[in-house]
């Protein structure tokens, strides 16, 4: 994701910012959707989650010339994408408008139950089809075909690539419906995050998919993370960074 972003500088600023990242990072990176599959693989197998298991060293080319253009095509997609994603929460604030949406206990069980659900049922439906049919494929998202589904894929790379067994997929689904989300950080992060969100006045944008993906991936692992000021808070808020033990800081 660093990459698609520094994409959208110019290509003397571009090359000259993915030069620093890959210095400052020694050439190691985040394998988002490996991340996600191990957090999963973990409870199955009821085994700690290690970096090893998802920080890869030289995955990703450096930004050229060559491929600069593409990048930014891609970024456009996933921009398209992240506004269709927040466009539900932005819908949810028109119609209830500001008064309406107050943080009462009814509204942060609201909130709390919409967000859960969205997480976690594209898994528990996934889940319930290799139970029922013991396959499962990777399907594009319903709101674009071309993009990768995140749960099929997910789960699909643990049946193909860990081998995962029928009782390990059992002991994902027994704590998914025991824990809800806060079984997998990355999608308990992601749905706190969006519950917050709900409640708040601001309009989101394209911006805060990535700001958010980029919490939910590296807090529950990192032990100092860097945010801006308004994450920072909405983090602290929530309490996360004391649930995941890490010390954050803003500019």
């Amino acid at each position: 994701r660093s990459l698609i972003e520094t994409s959208a500088c110019n290509l003397e600023k571009a090359t000259k910012a993915d030069k620093w990242l890959r210095k400052a990072s020694h050439g190691y990176c985040l394998n988002e959707r490996r991340m996600l599959s191990e957090q999963f693989l973990c409870i199955g197998r009821s085994k700690p989650l290690t970096k090893n298991s998802f920080i890869e060293k030289n995955r990703l080319k450096p930004i050229t010339e060559g491929n600069i253009k593409e990048l930014r095509e891609v970024r456009q997609k996933i921009d398209k994408l992240n506004e269709a994603i927040e466009n539900g929460p932005n819908q949810f604030k028109k119609l209830t408008g500001d008064n309406k949406r107050k943080k009462t206990p009814q509204a942060e069980q609201l909130t709390d139950t919409l967000a859960e659900q969205k997480y976690l049922k594209p898994y528990v439906s996934g889940l319930q089809m290799l139970f029922k049919t013991g396959k499962i494929e990777i399907k594009g998202r319903r709101d674009d075909p071309k993009m990768t589904d995140e749960a099929t894929e997910c789960l699909y790379r643990l049946v193909v690539d860990h081998k995962i067994t029928i009782r390990e997929l059992e002991r994902i689904w027994e704590e998914l419906s025991r824990r809800g989300t806060e079984a997998i950080p990355i999608l308990h992060i992601r749905a706190q995050l969006e519950k917050r969100q709900i409640l708040s006045k601001e309009i989101l944008d394209a911006g805060d998919q990535y700001d958010d993906t980029r919490i939910a991936c590296a807090l529950p692992i990192a032990d100092i993370m860097m945010i801006d000021s308004g994450r920072k808070e909405a983090v602290k808020q929530l309490k996360l960074n004391n649930k995941y033990n890490t010390e954050i800081y803003s500019p």
